[in-house]
Protein backbone atom coordinates (compact mmCIF):
# COMPACT_ATOMS: atom_id res chain seq x y z
CA UNK A 1 0.00 0.00 0.00
CA UNK A 2 2.45 2.91 0.88
CA UNK A 3 4.44 1.50 -2.30
CA UNK A 4 1.58 2.35 -4.83
CA UNK A 5 0.61 5.14 -2.98
CA UNK A 6 4.01 6.43 -3.45
CA UNK A 7 4.02 5.76 -6.66
CA UNK A 8 1.21 7.94 -7.54
CA UNK A 9 2.46 10.71 -5.31
CA UNK A 10 5.81 10.76 -7.62
CA UNK A 11 4.08 10.41 -10.93
CA UNK A 12 2.13 13.59 -9.82
CA UNK A 13 4.14 15.83 -9.07
CA UNK A 14 6.13 14.88 -12.38
CA UNK A 15 3.04 15.55 -14.41
CA UNK A 16 2.05 18.71 -12.06
CA UNK A 17 6.40 19.94 -13.11
CA UNK A 18 5.67 19.27 -16.33
CA UNK A 19 2.53 20.74 -17.28
CA UNK A 20 3.61 23.92 -15.05
CA UNK A 21 6.04 24.51 -17.53
CA UNK A 22 5.76 27.19 -20.04
CA UNK A 23 4.71 25.95 -23.06
CA UNK A 24 7.73 26.59 -24.84
CA UNK A 25 9.63 24.89 -22.48
CA UNK A 26 7.45 21.61 -22.73
CA UNK A 27 7.44 21.98 -26.84
CA UNK A 28 11.26 21.76 -26.56
CA UNK A 29 11.96 19.11 -23.92
CA UNK A 30 8.72 17.03 -23.26
CA UNK A 31 7.94 14.97 -20.13
CA UNK A 32 10.92 14.70 -17.65
CA UNK A 33 14.06 12.81 -18.48
CA UNK A 34 12.86 8.84 -17.78
CA UNK A 35 9.49 9.22 -17.49
CA UNK A 36 7.64 6.45 -18.81
CA UNK A 37 3.87 7.01 -19.88
CA UNK A 38 2.38 3.79 -19.25
CA UNK A 39 3.76 3.70 -15.63
CA UNK A 40 0.60 6.08 -15.14
CA UNK A 41 -1.72 4.24 -12.42
CA UNK A 42 -4.92 3.04 -13.76
CA UNK A 43 -7.22 5.51 -12.90
CA UNK A 44 -5.49 8.71 -13.24
CA UNK A 45 -6.97 11.42 -15.83
CA UNK A 46 -4.53 12.27 -18.69
CA UNK A 47 -5.45 15.97 -19.94
CA UNK A 48 -6.61 15.58 -23.51
CA UNK A 49 -3.62 15.77 -25.97
CA UNK A 50 -0.96 14.66 -23.60
CA UNK A 51 1.34 12.20 -25.74
CA UNK A 52 1.84 8.74 -24.30
CA UNK A 53 4.14 5.91 -24.92
CA UNK A 54 6.78 6.37 -27.28
CA UNK A 55 4.87 9.93 -28.28
CA UNK A 56 6.64 12.76 -27.13
CA UNK A 57 6.51 17.03 -27.74
CA UNK A 58 4.12 18.89 -28.61
CA UNK A 59 1.84 18.81 -31.37
CA UNK A 60 3.19 20.04 -34.45
CA UNK A 61 0.58 22.70 -35.35
CA UNK A 62 1.69 24.26 -31.59
CA UNK A 63 5.48 23.89 -33.49
CA UNK A 64 4.48 25.71 -36.56
CA UNK A 65 2.99 28.44 -34.60
CA UNK A 66 6.29 28.76 -32.16
CA UNK A 67 8.37 28.93 -35.13
CA UNK A 68 5.85 31.33 -36.98
CA UNK A 69 5.88 33.52 -33.75
CA UNK A 70 9.39 33.47 -33.23
CA UNK A 71 10.08 34.66 -37.51
CA UNK A 72 7.48 37.65 -36.89
CA UNK A 73 10.17 38.34 -33.79
CA UNK A 74 13.11 37.95 -35.33
CA UNK A 75 11.37 40.24 -38.31
CA UNK A 76 10.79 43.08 -35.30
CA UNK A 77 14.38 43.00 -34.72
CA UNK A 78 15.07 45.59 -37.10
CA UNK A 79 12.61 48.16 -35.90
CA UNK A 80 14.34 47.37 -32.70
CA UNK A 81 17.72 48.15 -33.81
CA UNK A 82 16.36 51.28 -35.00
CA UNK A 83 15.30 52.90 -31.80
CA UNK A 84 18.69 52.17 -29.75
CA UNK A 85 20.26 53.81 -33.30
CA UNK A 86 18.68 56.35 -32.09
CA UNK A 87 18.92 56.03 -28.63
CA UNK A 88 22.61 56.28 -28.96
CA UNK A 89 22.63 59.14 -31.54
CA UNK A 90 20.98 61.11 -28.90
CA UNK A 91 23.68 59.97 -26.34
CA UNK A 92 26.54 60.61 -28.21
CA UNK A 93 25.13 64.11 -28.95
CA UNK A 94 24.17 64.80 -24.92
CA UNK A 95 27.61 63.87 -24.16
CA UNK A 96 29.31 66.28 -26.47
CA UNK A 97 28.27 69.16 -24.48
CA UNK A 98 28.77 67.72 -21.03
CA UNK A 99 26.32 65.01 -20.18
CA UNK A 100 26.92 62.18 -18.12
CA UNK A 101 24.79 58.89 -18.96
CA UNK A 102 23.34 57.61 -15.47
CA UNK A 103 23.17 53.98 -15.00
CA UNK A 104 19.56 53.82 -15.27
CA UNK A 105 20.01 54.31 -18.81
CA UNK A 106 23.13 52.99 -19.61
CA UNK A 107 21.86 49.80 -17.61
CA UNK A 108 18.31 48.95 -19.61
CA UNK A 109 19.89 50.14 -23.45
CA UNK A 110 22.99 47.43 -23.07
CA UNK A 111 20.61 44.52 -22.33
CA UNK A 112 18.11 46.11 -25.09
CA UNK A 113 21.57 45.51 -27.35
CA UNK A 114 22.28 42.09 -25.91
CA UNK A 115 18.11 41.23 -26.56
CA UNK A 116 18.44 42.49 -30.23
CA UNK A 117 21.46 39.93 -31.02
CA UNK A 118 19.64 37.13 -28.97
CA UNK A 119 16.95 37.48 -30.83
CA UNK A 120 18.43 37.44 -33.81
CA UNK A 121 20.56 34.52 -33.30
CA UNK A 122 17.69 32.48 -31.91
CA UNK A 123 16.82 28.99 -33.54
CA UNK A 124 13.53 28.45 -30.81
CA UNK A 125 11.87 30.16 -28.71
CA UNK A 126 12.86 29.73 -25.40
CA UNK A 127 13.80 30.80 -22.19
CA UNK A 128 16.56 33.16 -23.95
CA UNK A 129 14.34 34.43 -25.82
CA UNK A 130 11.77 35.30 -24.06
CA UNK A 131 14.02 37.23 -21.26
CA UNK A 132 15.56 39.07 -24.26
CA UNK A 133 11.56 40.23 -24.83
CA UNK A 134 11.65 41.11 -21.07
CA UNK A 135 14.49 42.94 -21.35
CA UNK A 136 13.56 45.15 -24.28
CA UNK A 137 10.18 45.56 -22.90
CA UNK A 138 12.23 47.05 -19.98
CA UNK A 139 14.08 49.46 -22.06
CA UNK A 140 11.33 51.25 -23.97
CA UNK A 141 9.86 53.35 -20.98
CA UNK A 142 13.17 54.49 -20.67
CA UNK A 143 13.51 55.09 -24.63
CA UNK A 144 10.49 57.34 -23.93
CA UNK A 145 11.15 58.92 -21.19
CA UNK A 146 14.32 60.34 -21.92
CA UNK A 147 14.91 60.48 -25.70
CA UNK A 148 13.66 64.03 -26.48
CA UNK A 149 15.53 65.74 -23.71
CA UNK A 150 18.30 63.72 -24.79
CA UNK A 151 18.18 64.93 -28.56
CA UNK A 152 17.29 68.80 -26.93
CA UNK A 153 20.64 68.61 -25.22
CA UNK A 154 22.93 69.72 -28.18
CA UNK A 155 20.70 72.72 -29.29
CA UNK A 156 20.01 73.98 -25.78
CA UNK A 157 23.16 75.32 -24.87
CA UNK A 158 22.38 78.16 -27.80
CA UNK A 159 19.77 79.40 -25.35
CA UNK A 160 22.19 79.50 -22.31
CA UNK A 161 24.56 81.25 -24.42
CA UNK A 162 21.85 84.15 -25.37
CA UNK A 163 21.36 83.92 -21.34
CA UNK A 164 24.49 84.64 -20.90
CA UNK A 165 24.66 87.55 -22.78
CA UNK A 166 22.32 89.08 -21.29
CA UNK A 167 23.59 88.59 -17.89
CA UNK A 168 27.12 90.27 -19.05
CA UNK A 169 25.07 92.81 -20.66
CA UNK A 170 23.39 93.64 -16.76
CA UNK A 171 26.50 93.30 -14.86
CA UNK A 172 28.67 95.68 -17.13
CA UNK A 173 25.28 98.29 -16.83
CA UNK A 174 25.58 97.49 -12.79
CA UNK A 175 29.70 98.34 -13.10
CA UNK A 176 29.09 101.00 -15.10
CA UNK A 177 26.45 102.98 -12.86
CA UNK A 178 29.02 102.01 -9.15
CA UNK A 179 31.71 103.75 -11.03
CA UNK A 180 29.23 106.72 -11.42
CA UNK A 181 28.56 107.03 -7.49
CA UNK A 182 32.30 107.23 -6.46
CA UNK A 183 32.32 110.33 -4.75
CA UNK A 184 28.89 111.11 -4.09
CA UNK A 185 28.36 112.64 -0.70
CA UNK A 186 25.52 110.50 0.44
CA UNK A 187 26.60 106.83 1.64
CA UNK A 188 25.35 104.39 -1.10
CA UNK A 189 27.39 100.96 0.71
CA UNK A 190 23.89 99.05 1.62
CA UNK A 191 22.12 100.81 -1.65
CA UNK A 192 25.02 98.88 -3.87
CA UNK A 193 25.08 95.79 -1.56
CA UNK A 194 21.20 95.24 -1.92
CA UNK A 195 21.46 94.97 -5.41
CA UNK A 196 24.45 93.05 -5.82
CA UNK A 197 22.60 90.47 -3.90
CA UNK A 198 19.90 90.47 -6.70
CA UNK A 199 22.70 90.37 -9.46
CA UNK A 200 24.21 87.18 -7.60
CA UNK A 201 20.73 85.92 -7.21
CA UNK A 202 20.40 86.13 -11.06
CA UNK A 203 23.64 84.37 -11.70
CA UNK A 204 22.56 81.96 -9.10
CA UNK A 205 19.71 80.88 -11.59
CA UNK A 206 21.68 80.69 -14.46
CA UNK A 207 24.18 78.00 -13.04
CA UNK A 208 21.32 76.09 -11.81
CA UNK A 209 19.60 76.21 -15.18
CA UNK A 210 22.94 75.14 -16.81
CA UNK A 211 23.33 72.05 -14.10
CA UNK A 212 20.36 71.08 -14.74
CA UNK A 213 20.23 70.97 -18.38
CA UNK A 214 23.54 68.88 -18.34
CA UNK A 215 21.65 66.61 -15.78
CA UNK A 216 19.41 65.97 -18.43
CA UNK A 217 16.62 67.67 -17.20
CA UNK A 218 15.81 69.97 -20.00
CA UNK A 219 12.22 71.18 -19.12
CA UNK A 220 13.36 72.12 -15.28
CA UNK A 221 16.29 73.94 -16.79
CA UNK A 222 13.57 75.59 -19.69
CA UNK A 223 11.68 76.59 -16.54
CA UNK A 224 14.10 78.32 -14.53
CA UNK A 225 15.14 80.29 -17.33
CA UNK A 226 11.91 81.30 -17.89
CA UNK A 227 10.27 81.49 -14.15
CA UNK A 228 13.49 82.99 -12.15
CA UNK A 229 15.75 84.01 -14.80
CA UNK A 230 14.61 86.31 -17.29
CA UNK A 231 11.86 88.17 -14.91
CA UNK A 232 14.87 88.59 -12.30
CA UNK A 233 17.06 90.20 -15.33
CA UNK A 234 14.44 92.82 -15.85
CA UNK A 235 13.94 93.67 -11.87
CA UNK A 236 17.36 93.90 -11.30
CA UNK A 237 18.04 95.94 -13.85
CA UNK A 238 15.24 98.38 -12.82
CA UNK A 239 16.86 98.41 -9.44
CA UNK A 240 20.08 99.66 -11.16
CA UNK A 241 18.16 101.99 -12.83
CA UNK A 242 17.01 103.68 -9.76
CA UNK A 243 20.70 103.65 -8.56
CA UNK A 244 21.80 105.32 -11.86
CA UNK A 245 19.72 107.86 -10.93
CA UNK A 246 21.14 108.88 -8.34
CA UNK A 247 23.63 110.80 -10.34
CA UNK A 248 21.35 112.84 -11.51
CA UNK A 249 18.24 112.49 -10.24
CA UNK A 250 16.63 115.13 -11.04
CA UNK A 251 16.28 113.77 -14.70
CA UNK A 252 14.75 110.67 -13.40
CA UNK A 253 11.80 112.37 -13.27
CA UNK A 254 11.87 112.64 -16.98
CA UNK A 255 12.14 108.98 -17.77
CA UNK A 256 9.25 108.32 -14.91
CA UNK A 257 7.17 110.21 -17.09
CA UNK A 258 7.61 108.26 -20.04
CA UNK A 259 6.81 105.20 -18.31
CA UNK A 260 4.12 106.74 -17.32
CA UNK A 261 2.78 107.68 -20.97
CA UNK A 262 3.72 104.35 -22.27
CA UNK A 263 1.70 102.62 -19.86
CA UNK A 264 -1.46 105.22 -20.90
CA UNK A 265 -0.61 103.59 -24.40
CA UNK A 266 -0.83 100.06 -23.44
CA UNK A 267 -4.16 101.10 -21.50
CA UNK A 268 -5.81 102.54 -24.63
CA UNK A 269 -4.87 99.35 -26.77
CA UNK A 270 -6.28 96.75 -24.28
CA UNK A 271 -9.34 99.14 -23.34
CA UNK A 272 -9.86 98.89 -27.57
CA UNK A 273 -9.99 95.21 -27.03
CA UNK A 274 -12.74 95.57 -25.04
CA UNK A 275 -10.91 94.42 -21.54
CA UNK A 276 -11.15 95.88 -18.07
CA UNK A 277 -8.83 98.29 -17.48
CA UNK A 278 -9.65 99.98 -14.23
CA UNK A 279 -6.89 98.87 -12.10
CA UNK A 280 -4.59 99.76 -14.23
CA UNK A 281 -5.96 103.59 -14.45
CA UNK A 282 -5.55 103.16 -11.19
CA UNK A 283 -2.13 102.50 -10.98
CA UNK A 284 -1.96 105.11 -13.46
CA UNK A 285 -3.27 107.63 -11.18
CA UNK A 286 -1.21 106.45 -8.16
CA UNK A 287 2.06 107.00 -10.30
CA UNK A 288 1.21 110.56 -11.67
CA UNK A 289 0.31 111.21 -8.15
CA UNK A 290 3.99 110.23 -6.80
CA UNK A 291 5.72 111.82 -9.95
CA UNK A 292 4.47 115.34 -8.78
CA UNK A 293 5.48 114.41 -5.22
CA UNK A 294 8.98 113.26 -6.36
CA UNK A 295 9.24 116.72 -8.34
CA UNK A 296 8.09 118.81 -5.51
CA UNK A 297 10.93 117.55 -3.23
CA UNK A 298 13.65 117.92 -5.80
CA UNK A 299 11.98 121.72 -5.78
CA UNK A 300 13.12 122.04 -2.11
CA UNK A 301 16.67 123.42 -1.93
CA UNK A 302 18.82 120.79 0.20
CA UNK A 303 16.80 117.90 -0.57
CA UNK A 304 16.29 114.56 0.91
CA UNK A 305 18.01 112.11 -1.31
CA UNK A 306 16.93 109.14 0.28
CA UNK A 307 13.57 110.25 0.35
CA UNK A 308 14.03 110.47 -3.27
CA UNK A 309 15.35 107.31 -3.33
CA UNK A 310 12.34 105.77 -1.79
CA UNK A 311 9.77 107.96 -4.26
CA UNK A 312 11.49 106.00 -7.33
CA UNK A 313 11.37 102.39 -5.50
CA UNK A 314 7.69 103.49 -4.60
CA UNK A 315 6.87 104.50 -9.10
CA UNK A 316 9.19 101.27 -9.64
CA UNK A 317 6.71 99.07 -7.25
CA UNK A 318 3.95 100.48 -8.95
CA UNK A 319 5.54 99.90 -12.37
CA UNK A 320 5.98 96.37 -11.19
CA UNK A 321 2.37 96.23 -10.41
CA UNK A 322 0.77 97.20 -14.04
CA UNK A 323 3.40 94.71 -15.77
CA UNK A 324 1.68 91.98 -13.39
CA UNK A 325 -2.19 93.20 -14.52
CA UNK A 326 -1.29 93.83 -18.20
CA UNK A 327 -0.05 90.27 -17.88
CA UNK A 328 -3.20 88.52 -15.85
CA UNK A 329 -5.59 90.29 -18.57
CA UNK A 330 -3.65 89.35 -21.55
CA UNK A 331 -3.88 85.99 -20.69
CA UNK A 332 -7.44 85.97 -19.83
CA UNK A 333 -8.63 87.64 -23.37
CA UNK A 334 -8.63 84.48 -24.95
CA UNK A 335 -6.51 86.16 -28.29
CA UNK A 336 -3.89 87.41 -29.92
CA UNK A 337 -3.19 91.57 -28.47
CA UNK A 338 0.01 91.75 -30.27
CA UNK A 339 3.43 92.93 -28.94
CA UNK A 340 2.91 95.48 -25.92
CA UNK A 341 5.60 98.17 -25.38
CA UNK A 342 7.40 97.54 -22.32
CA UNK A 343 7.13 100.30 -19.46
CA UNK A 344 10.65 101.65 -18.04
CA UNK A 345 10.66 104.00 -15.44
CA UNK A 346 14.62 104.27 -15.67
CA UNK A 347 17.21 103.62 -18.35
CA UNK A 348 18.85 100.35 -18.23
CA UNK A 349 20.13 97.35 -19.74
CA UNK A 350 17.27 96.13 -22.07
CA UNK A 351 17.19 92.69 -21.05
CA UNK A 352 15.54 90.15 -24.29
CA UNK A 353 14.69 86.67 -24.30
CA UNK A 354 16.09 84.54 -26.79
CA UNK A 355 13.74 83.57 -29.69
CA UNK A 356 13.76 80.07 -29.50
CA UNK A 357 12.74 79.69 -25.32
CA UNK A 358 9.57 81.97 -26.35
CA UNK A 359 6.47 80.16 -26.57
CA UNK A 360 6.50 77.85 -23.65
CA UNK A 361 9.09 74.80 -23.37
CA UNK A 362 6.43 72.73 -25.53
CA UNK A 363 7.08 75.36 -28.70
CA UNK A 364 10.63 74.95 -28.00
CA UNK A 365 10.60 70.90 -27.86
CA UNK A 366 8.78 71.07 -31.03
CA UNK A 367 11.59 73.21 -32.71
CA UNK A 368 14.02 71.19 -31.32
CA UNK A 369 13.90 67.32 -31.52
CA UNK A 370 9.99 66.88 -30.08
CA UNK A 371 8.67 63.70 -31.73
CA UNK A 372 5.39 64.64 -34.14
CA UNK A 373 4.17 61.20 -34.63
CA UNK A 374 1.07 60.00 -32.61
CA UNK A 375 1.78 58.49 -29.09
CA UNK A 376 4.97 58.09 -27.43
CA UNK A 377 8.44 58.37 -28.80
CA UNK A 378 8.64 54.30 -28.85
CA UNK A 379 5.11 54.32 -30.84
CA UNK A 380 6.34 56.77 -33.26
CA UNK A 381 9.45 54.41 -34.16
CA UNK A 382 7.01 51.67 -34.46
CA UNK A 383 7.96 49.47 -31.53
CA UNK A 384 5.23 47.19 -29.90
CA UNK A 385 6.05 44.51 -27.99
CA UNK A 386 3.29 43.01 -26.54
CA UNK A 387 2.41 40.73 -29.34
CA UNK A 388 5.24 38.68 -29.11
CA UNK A 389 6.17 35.89 -26.79
CA UNK A 390 4.95 32.06 -26.55
CA UNK A 391 2.18 31.71 -28.41
CA UNK A 392 -0.94 31.32 -26.56
CA UNK A 393 -3.43 29.96 -29.14
CA UNK A 394 -2.43 26.54 -27.81
CA UNK A 395 -5.08 23.43 -29.09
CA UNK A 396 -7.27 22.54 -25.81
CA UNK A 397 -5.92 20.50 -22.63
CA UNK A 398 -2.22 21.21 -24.16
Amino acid sequence: MKSTLSSKVGVAIALVAFFGLPLFAQAQYGPPPGFDMSSIPAGMNIPSGMPSGDQMGPPADVQEKMKAGLTRLQKSADSMERAIKTMDKAIAGAVAVGYVVPSDISVPLEKARTAIATIRAATAFDDSVNQAIDDFDNFTPVLDANIENLMMMPKFPKVLKAAETQYNKLTKFFDTTKARLVGLEVDTTAAIADVQTKVDLQKSYFDQAKALSIQGKIQEAFDMLTDNFFPGLETTSQSIGVLNALKAISKSATGVARGIATAQKIINRLDQAGLEVADLNKIVSDSNAKLAELKALLKTPGYDLEAAMTMLEDLDKLREDFDTKVDELVASAGKDLGTLPTVKMFTGAVISTPIDIRGGFDKYKDKNGGFSGKGSPSDSMGIDMSGYGAPTDIPAGF
